[in-house]
């Protein structure tokens, strides 16, 4: 974990991420860092900034693995290097208890390691 200029400590983890556009476009993707009110996804490709997605998420953690749909709107999108894709910021809506105690128990869990 580590801290940034943002609000919240970004929790490194790799979840499995899908974003869905709003003309129903599916965009495969994962996690590189997730937070209470953000998070990054790596995508092939680039997305408009201002533009409101859906987000499906699932994770192997948090006591099992869990499903997530969250409402976000794109805060960057940057191509990164060599061909890997893009890396596209979000800002969640409103994320919901449950998302929010998945990743207060995972912050808890890496504290102890």
């Amino acid at each position: 974990m580590f801290k940034e200029r943002r609000r919240h400590s970004r929790l490194s983890v790799t979840w499995k991420a899908t974003i869905i556009r709003l003309n129903g476009e599916k965009l495969p993707g994962s996690t590189d860092n997730v937070a209470p009110d953000g998070l990054n996804v790596i995508l092939s490709k680039e997305l408009v900034l201002g533009e409101p997605v859906r987000i499906e998420l699932v994770t192997p953690r948090c006591h099992g693995t869990r499903y997530f749909k969250l409402d976000a709107v794109i805060v960057y999108s940057r191509q990164l290097d060599h061909n890997l894709g893009h890396a596209v910021g979000v800002r969640l809506l409103q994320p919901g208890q449950c998302y929010q105690q998945c990743l207060l128990q995972l912050d808890t869990s890496v504290g102890v390691a």
